[in-house]
């Protein structure tokens, strides 16, 4: 069996220092992995930012809060060696299903997002994107969207994002009812109707061997 940790607060876990930006964070080489992380109709997942390499694995996400998401992968990453990925979310379960206040069609599952001021908690708003992304044999169901983005913006400062999100694979996935509509979503191809794979703006994608039943529109492209 797996433990059960219950999220009151803004987040499960988020990174404390964010290292001066880029990819820098001290906070890397971890893993989490086999809980069961009930967010209480209120609070969100993971909150990483600036880190290069982590894993979540076996994990059961549940009860996501209005205006958040179970993983938020924002300026994570950074060189790699080949065939190897650096942010790797592996055989996990997300069920986002409850119309909370404040539920939005854009709250994805798993969200990639860049280092922009107010994206994430400790953001350099440096622009850092995130890339080298591996997504595998994982379960996402009942939910107004899977995987993806939604921002992409020029941004004050120094928050503008540098690049697009980038090698990014995919594979054996399973998306049942991902139906934004379920959540207000009414402009097709819009930011608030599209379900299961919003690529927004990434390059080098590989979404291979994934199984979509009953959702309102499988993968979406925007490049």
């Amino acid at each position: 069996s797996r433990p059960t940790v219950f999220c009151k607060g803004s987040h499960f876990m988020n990174v404390s220092d964010n290292g001066g930006g880029g990819y820098k964070s001290p906070h890397y080489d971890w893993l989490v992995t086999n809980l069961i992380i009930d967010c209480f109709d209120k609070a969100g997942g993971f909150s990483i930012v600036h880190t290069s390499r982590y894993q979540i694995s076996d994990c059961l996400f549940q009860h996501m809060g209005g205006l958040k998401h179970y993983i938020e992968a924002n300026s994570s990453g950074g060189p790699r060696a080949d065939g190897t990925y650096n942010v790797r979310i592996l055989r996990c379960e997300f069920v986002n299903d409850i119309k909370v206040s404040g539920r939005r069609t854009k709250d994805e599952c798993v969200q990639l997002d860049y280092s922009w001021d107010g994206a994430a908690s400790n953001t350099f708003d440096d622009g850092t994107v995130t890339n080298n992304v591996l997504i595998d044999s994982c379960y996402f169901h009942d939910a107004p969207r899977a995987i993806g983005g939604h921002r992409y913006n020029a941004e004050s400062g120094n928050g503008s994002p540098k690049g697009m999100h980038s090698n990014i694979l995919i594979q054996n996935n399973t998306f049942t009812n991902i139906d934004p509509t379920e959540f207000g979503g009414t402009d097709t191809n819009g930011i608030g109707s599209e379900g299961a794979v919003r690529a927004y703006v990434w390059s080098n994608v590989h979404i291979l061997n994934n199984v979509f039943n009953n959702c309102y529109q499988p993968i979406n492209l925007y490049i």
